[in-house]
């Protein structure tokens, strides 16, 4: 059993000299209206391959991705990412490992969204692979190292990290 060390903290209120410094410092800074989302994205791998999709709506409009979607309320993150896969692929997939955790700003219907995108290895189990979401508007398997020109920076650095994952399983 884990000793557990309890902390209570005690909140004290500043003095107001010190809370007019901060308004002050406050003053003309501007913060951005800007909403932080997380995504979930799996970098699914057969035979040294690494599937992308190309998604019909935002964040990444038409361009090529690794399967990503948002974050359930209660889903863990791992759920999350099977979830994805399932629902836009038709297929199930087993999260190998976690690949990295990725950012990205895009502005999206008028409203500046920063992404927290945590992007898994993994490798399909069953099903079919089909386009079983009006989401996915084409798909394909690549070699991780190839650059394409509609891809987002983020993506592209996804791709990477996730090939340079998949040589170190030697899948």
């Amino acid at each position: 059993m884990r000793n557990v060390t309890r902390v209570t903290f005690k909140y004290v209120t500043a003095p107001a000299s010190l809370e007019n410094q901060v308004q002050e410092t406050r003053k003309g800074t501007e913060f951005p209206d800007q909403d932080t989302v997380v995504l979930v994205a799996t970098a699914i791998v057969q035979r040294a391959k690494i599937l992308v999709v190309r998604e019909e709506d935002h964040p990444y409009n038409r361009e090529w991705v690794l399967p990503q979607g948002y974050v359930k309320e209660d889903e863990s993150l791992v759920d999350a990412a099977r979830r994805e896969v399932r629902e836009e692929l038709g297929i199930d997939v087993e999260i190998l490992q976690p690949v990295g955790f990725f950012e990205d700003f895009v502005k999206e219907k008028g409203t500046r969204r920063h992404y927290v995108i945590i992007c898994y290895l993994g490798r399909p189990t069953s099903g079919t692979l089909i386009q079983a979401s009006a989401e996915v508007i084409d798909f394909a398997w690549v070699n991780p190292s190839v650059k394409f020109d509609n891809m987002p920076v983020v993506a592209q650095k996804m791709l990477k990290d996730a090939g340079d994952a998949m040589r170190n399983r030697r899948f």
